[in-house]
């Protein structure tokens, strides 16, 4: 009797993780390790020309996607501006990409401030094509793109801080 409760247990938990995956899309984005990054144009001061991507080629480039309503994302967030503060004159460049739809943008100055990001902070809305070249279903998501412009790592989900900090001085070591 104890067996097949478990058996049956299992069964139920098979397929409730199966539904929880992400269904096969001819549109799926796959972003390989080591593979270029793709470009983007980032609209990081209203009214000027948008920042290409490319552009900070030779520099280490951290994208950071995020929301105000995400706990993980504003748990993630301090590492990451430290990680900016301590880089940033050495070779880093950090953008906060966010997720906010049209119902939470409004919270994004308030939680810049509070969170006291300094580095550049743009809506995912506003960059039209982001969604067709870049992954970020499921949030915090970070990119680190090396000084050669390619996807050194994609990281799902918070990353310990000192393992991200690691990750960037490495980036920034190399020779580019």
């Amino acid at each position: 009797m104890k067996l097949g409760r478990v058996i049956g247990m299992l069964a139920v938990a098979v397929i409730v993780l199966a539904g929880c995956s992400p269904e096969e899309d001819s549109r799926a984005i796959v972003l390989k390790e080591g593979g270029p990054a793709p470009e983007l144009a980032l609209p990081l001061t209203k009214g000027a020309k948008p920042v290409a991507l490319s552009a900070w080629k030779g520099k280490v480039v951290l994208i950071d996607f995020w929301a105000t309503w995400c706990g993980p994302c504003r748990e993630s967030i301090p590492a990451i501006e430290h990680i900016y503060e301590k880089y940033h004159a050495k070779g880093l460049e950090v953008v906060g990409i966010s997720a906010d739809g049209e119902q939470t943008a409004i919270n994004i100055p308030d939680t810049v401030k509070a969170l006291k990001m300094t580095y550049p902070v743009v809506l995912a809305s506003d960059i039209p094509d982001i969604r067709s070249k870049y992954n970020f279903d499921g949030i915090p998501q970070i990119y680190l793109i090396d000084k050669k412009g390619n996807i050194s790592q994609a990281i799902g989900g918070v990353d310990s801080p000192g393992s991200l900090d690691a990750k960037v001085e490495a980036l920034l070591n190399e020779k580019g």
